[in-house]
């Protein structure tokens, strides 16, 4: 039995060369493997191909299954600008900046690089606004 994590809708990032591998394509649905999680993330795309790339938003579902894999779906959604990202990468080998996970799985790979799924909260747009103190009025 499947637990559902979570379910949202969110931007989906795919980053590194061949970081999503091809397990399956069906009418309505594409089944990714994540290069460095194999066996431990499957990833399923049920959004119309054709309509929508795949770093596009999706609501994604997130589950836990008996085998310890975890099964990320996409699907459509009409939300365009969600509050979070949903990060797949692989082969990343530099420093990545600290969000706030709603979910992560990570591993490292032979070639001291890794890879990792992770949904996390994007950070708000800061405004900046000028520090003008130092001027006499």
């Amino acid at each position: 039995m499947a637990k559902t994590v979570i379910s949202k809708a969110a931007y989906v990032e795919v980053e590194g060369l061949d970081a999503l591998r091809l397990m399956e394509r069906r009418v309505d649905v594409t089944t990714y493997g994540v290069r460095g999680l194999d066996d431990s993330v499957i990833v399923q795309d049920f959004r119309p191909r054709k309509q929508t790339p795949l770093n596009n938003p999706a609501h994604v579902t997130i589950r836990n299954q008996m085998n310890d894999c975890t099964l990320v779906q996409l699907r459509p959604t009409t939300v365009r600008n969600p509050r979070h990202t949903l990060w797949i990468a692989s082969g990343i080998d530099e420093f990545l900046p600290q969000y706030d996970c709603l979910y992560d799985r990570f591993d490292f790979l032979d070639d001291n690089t890794f890879a990792f799924l992770a949904l996390f909260k994007r950070p708000r747009k800061a405004s900046l606004q000028e520090d003008l103190s130092f001027l006499s009025v």
